[in-house]
Protein backbone atom coordinates (compact mmCIF):
# COMPACT_ATOMS: atom_id res chain seq x y z
CA UNK A 1 0.00 0.00 0.00
CA UNK A 2 1.29 3.46 -0.91
CA UNK A 3 1.80 6.08 1.79
CA UNK A 4 -0.95 8.31 0.35
CA UNK A 5 -3.45 5.43 0.23
CA UNK A 6 -2.77 4.55 3.88
CA UNK A 7 -3.39 8.15 4.99
CA UNK A 8 -6.57 8.41 2.95
CA UNK A 9 -7.93 5.19 4.43
CA UNK A 10 -7.00 6.19 7.98
CA UNK A 11 -8.51 9.69 7.73
CA UNK A 12 -11.71 8.30 6.19
CA UNK A 13 -12.12 5.97 9.18
CA UNK A 14 -12.18 8.94 11.57
CA UNK A 15 -14.56 11.02 9.40
CA UNK A 16 -12.07 13.27 7.62
CA UNK A 17 -10.72 13.51 4.13
CA UNK A 18 -7.59 15.05 2.69
CA UNK A 19 -8.60 17.69 0.16
CA UNK A 20 -5.15 19.13 -0.59
CA UNK A 21 -1.48 19.18 0.38
CA UNK A 22 1.53 21.30 -0.56
CA UNK A 23 3.73 20.42 -3.55
CA UNK A 24 7.34 19.76 -2.56
CA UNK A 25 8.73 17.92 -5.58
CA UNK A 26 10.31 14.65 -4.47
CA UNK A 27 9.75 15.42 -0.78
CA UNK A 28 6.72 14.28 1.21
CA UNK A 29 4.21 17.12 1.76
CA UNK A 30 4.40 18.83 5.16
CA UNK A 31 0.98 20.54 4.91
CA UNK A 32 -2.07 18.29 4.83
CA UNK A 33 -5.45 20.01 4.54
CA UNK A 34 -8.25 17.98 6.09
CA UNK A 35 -11.96 18.57 6.43
CA UNK A 36 -15.05 16.68 7.42
CA UNK A 37 -16.75 14.80 4.63
CA UNK A 38 -19.69 17.26 4.52
CA UNK A 39 -17.49 20.28 3.60
CA UNK A 40 -16.36 21.04 0.05
CA UNK A 41 -13.39 23.42 0.15
CA UNK A 42 -12.28 24.95 -3.13
CA UNK A 43 -8.49 24.98 -3.51
CA UNK A 44 -7.37 28.39 -4.79
CA UNK A 45 -3.57 28.05 -4.88
CA UNK A 46 -0.87 25.55 -3.91
CA UNK A 47 2.92 25.62 -3.87
CA UNK A 48 5.74 24.32 -1.68
CA UNK A 49 5.06 26.77 1.19
CA UNK A 50 1.29 27.14 1.28
CA UNK A 51 -2.15 25.86 0.40
CA UNK A 52 -4.90 28.45 0.00
CA UNK A 53 -8.56 27.49 -0.14
CA UNK A 54 -12.07 28.81 0.40
CA UNK A 55 -15.06 27.36 2.20
CA UNK A 56 -18.64 28.52 1.87
CA UNK A 57 -20.90 28.00 4.84
CA UNK A 58 -24.35 29.48 5.41
CA UNK A 59 -23.95 31.59 2.26
CA UNK A 60 -20.72 33.21 3.48
CA UNK A 61 -17.36 32.55 1.81
CA UNK A 62 -14.18 32.39 3.93
CA UNK A 63 -10.60 32.03 2.64
CA UNK A 64 -7.72 30.33 4.40
CA UNK A 65 -4.02 29.94 3.75
CA UNK A 66 -2.13 27.20 5.56
CA UNK A 67 1.55 28.02 5.67
CA UNK A 68 4.84 26.25 6.29
CA UNK A 69 7.28 28.99 5.30
CA UNK A 70 10.84 28.40 4.23
CA UNK A 71 13.66 29.49 6.50
CA UNK A 72 15.15 31.31 3.49
CA UNK A 73 14.40 35.05 3.42
CA UNK A 74 14.23 35.05 -0.37
CA UNK A 75 11.76 32.15 -0.51
CA UNK A 76 9.63 33.78 2.20
CA UNK A 77 9.45 36.97 0.10
CA UNK A 78 8.04 34.89 -2.76
CA UNK A 79 5.52 33.41 -0.33
CA UNK A 80 4.37 36.85 0.90
CA UNK A 81 4.02 38.09 -2.69
CA UNK A 82 1.92 35.05 -3.57
CA UNK A 83 -0.28 35.42 -0.48
CA UNK A 84 -0.77 39.13 -1.19
CA UNK A 85 -1.74 38.35 -4.78
CA UNK A 86 -4.18 35.61 -3.69
CA UNK A 87 -5.82 37.93 -1.19
CA UNK A 88 -6.28 40.58 -3.89
CA UNK A 89 -7.94 38.06 -6.24
CA UNK A 90 -10.44 36.59 -3.76
CA UNK A 91 -12.28 39.26 -1.80
CA UNK A 92 -13.44 37.58 1.40
CA UNK A 93 -12.39 37.35 5.05
CA UNK A 94 -8.97 35.61 5.20
CA UNK A 95 -7.27 33.56 7.87
CA UNK A 96 -3.53 32.78 7.65
CA UNK A 97 -2.49 29.79 9.76
CA UNK A 98 0.85 28.09 10.11
CA UNK A 99 4.54 28.19 10.78
CA UNK A 100 6.05 31.39 9.39
CA UNK A 101 9.65 30.41 10.31
CA UNK A 102 10.74 33.91 11.17
CA UNK A 103 11.90 35.79 14.24
CA UNK A 104 11.65 39.49 15.05
CA UNK A 105 14.83 39.86 17.08
CA UNK A 106 17.98 37.90 17.95
CA UNK A 107 16.79 37.26 21.53
CA UNK A 108 13.99 35.05 20.14
CA UNK A 109 16.46 32.66 18.52
CA UNK A 110 17.05 29.34 20.28
CA UNK A 111 19.18 26.37 19.35
CA UNK A 112 21.98 25.99 16.86
CA UNK A 113 24.23 29.00 16.26
CA UNK A 114 27.03 29.47 13.76
CA UNK A 115 30.31 31.08 14.75
CA UNK A 116 31.78 33.16 11.96
CA UNK A 117 35.53 33.57 11.70
CA UNK A 118 35.73 37.18 10.53
CA UNK A 119 39.04 38.72 9.44
CA UNK A 120 40.42 41.33 11.84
Amino acid sequence: MKYEDFLTTWFNRIGFRVFSFNLRGNNIPNLWCLCTTNLNPMVLDVNDQQVSFSIETNGVNFCFSTIYASTSNLKRKHLWNRLTFNQSQYIAPWCFIGDFNTIFAAHEHQGFSIMLDLPS
